[in-house]
Parts: C-alpha cells; structure tokens; sequence
C-alpha cells in the first residue's frame, strides 16, 4: 500500500529488439575487427539464440525483428534509440539513426517501418553530412554522452542532441567526447550497475570525468572485450568467455542474476553485447 502524499513507483516493462536470426550474408559484414576467417553461421545462429534466451533469463522481454538480407543487420543498435517520453504515459519514441557507414544504411528502413508497427512514434535523423549510430550513444543517469568517432560526427550528435531534449527534458546535460581506440563508445565502456562502469584498456577518451563518483574498473587487456556488458532489468549479460568478468558480475549480483551468451562469432566481426539489441523500458500495460 502506498501511504498518503507517497509518489507510486510506475511499473515499467524492460523490452529489448534483437533479430529472429544473424542474415546470411554475415561473412559480407564489416571487419573492423581486422579478423579474417570466415563466420560459422550455423554457430553464429545458436550464439545469437543464446543470446536472446540470457536476455530473457536476465528479465528482458525479447522482440523479435525479421531476418534480413543484409551482412551487419544482426547490429541493430546503431540503428535505433528508443526513448520513453515525458508525459505521464512514458509514451515510447524511437531516432532513427543516419549510420556513418554506407551499407549500414541500407538497415534503417526496415528498423523504421518494425519499430514504427509497433506503434513507436519515429523520428529519423537527415540532413547530408550528418551521421550517428547509436553504439556511440551512452545515458548516465540525466547525463547523454556522445562519441564522436569515424560513425558519429558532430552534426549528428547536435540533431540527436535536440531530438532527444525534446523528448525528455529530464536529460540535463550532453557531453560530446572524441573517442579513439575502439569502435563505438559503448564498445570500451558500458555499466556493470548503476555505479560500476567496465572500461576496455584500448579506449581513449575522458569519460571519466562525466561520470563522477561512478567507479570504473579497467580491464586487463585480454577482456577488453568485455568492457560491453548488456544491463537488462536488475541483471546482467556478459560474454561467456571472460570468466573474469562473470566473477567480476558475482561480486554485484545475484548468481541467478548474471547471464553469460556466447560470443565467438560476432567477435570476429567486432559486435558485441549491446550491438545486437536495442533496450528500453516503458510503463506495463495490460
């Protein structure tokens, strides 16, 4: 019962987009990882159901984007930010990016017309010589954190920067950084909880201090790729082959709590966690 002059909680639903399966066209993809075998689709595939079954696991209701066609589609977070409004309703909004790659954006039509069949208002980010995706996207609390970086120039962090303020004005402030050092901003920094960040030794940036009194912990470099950790409704996903991380997540959360999804294939393409899904939370409804 909530007592008199008591502000209710509202009860929010954490919903992440990931696609039904990685395209077959995924040995075409990016390789900005400088690796050069070949995918295995058919482990990439069962890696990528995994994947999906950790995020429910951890507490997330997963929603399922068709296959596609094209090589890095299985990516989807560059394409899409999803926001919750700043009315009473938390009325979700989704950015369309305009990915700083050419064949990324290829992907964001059919982001748009899935997300928007959801009955997520959409907004797309235009204008020539205006690039974002949304790896370089971080929120900190009421803090926005932009990476600019060979994906996201400034013209595309000042269009988000107005779309997003729009949105919700409980943002209170924008940091652009340069980044160096790693693809995207969340590929060398994500949260492990809301006060413990994870940073990959390759990325050089001064995040640090935008995310005062947070602590961060710098990884040893051979789970640098572990800096990205997907947070999902009061648990975790981490990649299953850095048990120093899983131990890491142990010291923070339940053990039920922490979910490890295999990642050796995306690695060979530089995904990571949080590149094949797109979170965000809104009000439950019946």
């Amino acid at each position: 019962m909530t007592a008199i002059g008591e502000k209710q909680k509202p009860a929010l639903v954490t919903k992440v987009l990931v696609r039904a399966d990685v395209p077959d066209t995924m040995n075409k993809g990016i390789r900005s990882s400088g690796r050069m075998e070949k995918v295995d689709l058919e482990l990439a595939s069962r890696e990528h159901a995994a994947y999906k079954q950790a995020i429910r696991d951890a507490g997330g209701h997963v929603m399922e984007i068709p296959k596609s066609k094209h090589p890095d589609s299985v990516y989807v977070q560059d394409t899409a930010y999803i926001m919750a409004g700043s009315g009473s309703d938390w009325k979700p909004i989704a950015i369309i990016a305009n990915p700083g790659n050419p064949d990324r954006r290829k992907e964001v039509g059919e982001i748009k017309e899935f997300v928007g069949s959801l009955g997520i208002e959409t907004i797309k980010i235009k204008g020539k010589g205006t690039f974002i995706e949304f790896g370089d996207v971080e929120r900190v609390g009421n803090t926005m954190i932009i990476g600019l970086s060979e994906r996201t120039n400034f013209e595309g962090a000042m269009s988000f920067m107005r779309e997003a303020r729009r949105i919700d004005p409980s943002i209170t402030s924008f940091q652009l950084q340069n980044i160096e050092g790693v693809l995207h901003l969340t590929t060398g920094m994500t949260p492990l909880t809301k006060e413990v960040f994870l940073k990959s030794p390759h990325l050089t940036a001064d995040i640090v201090e935008y995310i005062a009194g947070k602590k961060v912990i710098e990884l040893d470099p051979k789970d640098a790729y572990a800096a990205n950790v997907l947070q999902v409704n009061g648990g975790v996903v981490v990649p299953k082959e850095f048990q120093t991380v899983y131990n890491l997540a142990l010291q923070y959360y339940d053990e039920s709590k922490v979910q490890q999804a295999p990642t050796s294939q995306t690695q060979i393409l530089n995904g990571s966690l949080t590149c094949a899904s797109i979170v965000w939370q809104e009000l439950a409804r019946k």
